[in-house]
């Protein structure tokens, strides 16, 4: 029996926002710390490595253009210790402009899931309200 089989490629990034997207709505300069997760998900079957990169257009800012200073609004990738790679972003550190590597796959390509956490803190003379994110995710073969 002659049997042939074709395995299609896949390489796809998928992403779980919390309800609203990288939203922080109602924030007063008295609040406590707020935090919103992404779950970042590459399927990947064609054994080369990948980045994930993170690309943000403009700071946390609200309908009026104020925007939350950067020593403020923070970002770091959590990596469970059963998936294969490595975040490339440890601990919390600024949200700055531009396109970032924030996820790094083994050297096999492996698939992988982990999670992008943006904290928020809110100080004294920050204007109150809504505040929103624009960033957007892509993935490359390194």
């Amino acid at each position: 029996v002659d049997l042939d089989i074709t395995i299609q490629p896949v390489f796809e990034l998928s992403l779980n926002y919390p309800s609203g997207g990288i939203d922080f709505a109602n924030l007063m300069p008295t609040m406590p710390e707020q935090v919103q997760g992404v779950v970042v998900t590459v399927r990947s079957n064609l054994g080369k490595p990948y980045s994930v990169i993170q690309d943000v257009s403009g700071g946390l800012s609200n309908q009026k253009g104020d925007e939350i200073k950067k020593e403020f609004f923070t970002f770091s990738t959590e990596v469970a210790d059963s998936q294969r790679g490595k975040g490339g972003v440890d601990q919390f550190i600024p949200v700055e402009k531009g396109s970032s590597p924030i996820f790094y796959s083994d050297n096999e390509g492996a698939s992988s899931t982990f999670k992008v956490i943006y904290r928020m803190i809110p100080y004294r003379d920050m204007q109150p309200g809504d505040y929103s994110l624009p960033v957007k995710y892509s993935l490359s073969e390194i």
